[in-house]
């Protein structure tokens, strides 16, 4: 057997000396073959109590099950978190870099680096890091971190995207310039990220852009207990939307005209025929004061009977605002049944001669009704009755006998105010 030369004491004497874990691995067994002073003191075993045990008895990381597994396949060096479980059943938290150092036998080095608290700080706080700044790149608004004194924290990518920001202020970190080129792409004096802080913990509005577009941007108040540390600025593209919104204005305000137009066009038509109107009442009134016999007297009547009807209506059409709200209503007055279809009957005569043939028409009431006033809107009733004659056809199967007029029950009631019974070979009622 060869002595030891100069360079393998050395070469141990180094090992002994250095104060990581370093532990021999035969890559058959996952055995101990070596270990260097600090992995006994560190274990809490004496140096022939550590060499021969598996290595499986001191990891006992989750991240330890499959590791060996995967280190057969592998060649280089593998850096890995670990645990190993000391001889009085503590726990240390290493760090562990393993390396295959001969094939034949296959060997692997194992060295092991105690890992402070310290350190799983950092690394806890660079993994937050890391997820955090994928949060703010996989979120669709721009997104602006700024601390109490207006210094940029942090932004996506999104942010430097939407307001084209120039590469060379961000690689220089040119806060103030970023910020001027905030305010200059500013449609007018509008509040920027450099005004002073809001009343309250969130703030919202919207700016406007030179080039047309139009941002939301919404203020949150960033606080570690109850000091201030800085705000989070959040900005939203809603160009598509505000276009959208002020075509729906502008469409809105178009029906507004057009709608107040078609009005006041129907109030000076209806005050337009008002006037000669008035004029064929007078003359009817005058003529009705000369010597006239019985069948002209009559037609005199049947003039200003349907030319104060057709007032009447003319007067609705001048409170075009109620018919445009859909609240006109039927004027309910006290007036006789009969007196209103004595009034309407020889005008209704009179069309219904045109309709049909002399001797088929005729118009009677079935029976008085029972209540000689009743609540209606007599001038509504008066000229919807004189339209039944040229309805008639399109009520029917052909032109009707006979049109009465008769009481009807609260049933019938509910569901129509009058009705009309159009006699005929194939007898049709018709409500209105």
């Amino acid at each position: 057997m060869s002595r030891p030369t100069d360079h393998d004491q050395f070469d141990s004497i180094l090992l002994q000396a250095s104060s990581e874990i370093i532990l021999l691995i035969d890559g058959e067994t996952l055995t101990v073959v070596a270990a260097n002073k600090a992995a006994c003191d560190h274990l809490g075993f004496e140096r022939d109590a550590l060499i021969g045990q598996e290595i499986g008895e001191f990891e006992c990381a989750l991240s330890d099950m499959f590791f060996w597994d995967e280190m057969r396949g592998q060649n280089s060096v593998v850096n890995v978190e670990s645990s190993l479980r000391c001889a009085d059943g503590s726990v240390l938290d290493v760090a562990k870099s393993v390396f295959k150092v001969s094939e034949t036998p296959v060997r692997y080095t194992l060295r092991a680096v105690m890992v402070s608290s310290q350190n799983r700080i950092e690394t806890e706080l660079s993994n937050m890091g890391s997820r955090l700044r994928a949060t703010l790149e996989a979120t669709a608004d721009g997104i602006l971190l700024v601390d109490h004194e207006g210094a940029i924290i942090n932004m996506n990518q999104r942010f430097s995207a939407m307001w084209n920001v120039p590469e060379n202020l961000l690689i220089n970190r040119d806060d103030r310039g970023i910020m001027s080129h905030l305010q200059h792409q500013r449609l007018g004096n509008q509040n920027g990220t450099d005004d002073a802080e809001p009343a309250d913990d969130t703030d919202f509005e919207t700016l406007y852009l030179k080039d047309g577009r139009v941002f939301e941007c919404g203020v949150e108040t960033a606080k570690a207990g109850e000091e201030i540390i800085g705000r989070v600025y959040s900005y939203r593209d809603v160009t598509e939307r505000y276009r959208t919104q002020q075509e729906l204005i502008f469409a809105r305000d178009e029906a507004k005209r057009a709608s107040t137009a078609k009005g006041e066009f129907l109030a000076m038509m209806s005050h337009e025929i008002r006037t000669p109107m008035n004029g064929v009442l007078g003359i009817a009134e005058l003529l009705a004061d000369t010597p006239l016999n019985e069948e002209q007297s009559n037609y005199v009547r049947l003039i200003r009977s349907s030319g104060e009807t057709l007032l009447a209506i003319l007067n609705d059409i001048l409170d075009f605002s109620k018919i445009e709200a859909g609240k006109l209503q039927l004027e309910q007055t006290d007036s006789r049944c009969v007196r209103c279809w004595t009034k309407s009957t020889p005008c209704s005569a009179f069309a219904c001669a045109r309709e049909a043939p002399p001797s088929a028409a005729r118009l009677m009431p079935e029976r008085q009704p029972a209540c000689a006033v009743t609540r209606f809107d007599c001038a509504k009733f008066c000229s919807t009755w004189w339209a039944m004659p040229s309805n008639l056809p399109k009520l029917a199967a052909s032109i009707c006998r006979s049109i009465s007029l008769r009481p009807v029950s609260k049933t019938e009631l509910a569901r129509s105010r009058t009705r009309f019974t159009c006699a005929s070979r194939c007898a049709t009622p018709a409500l209105v």
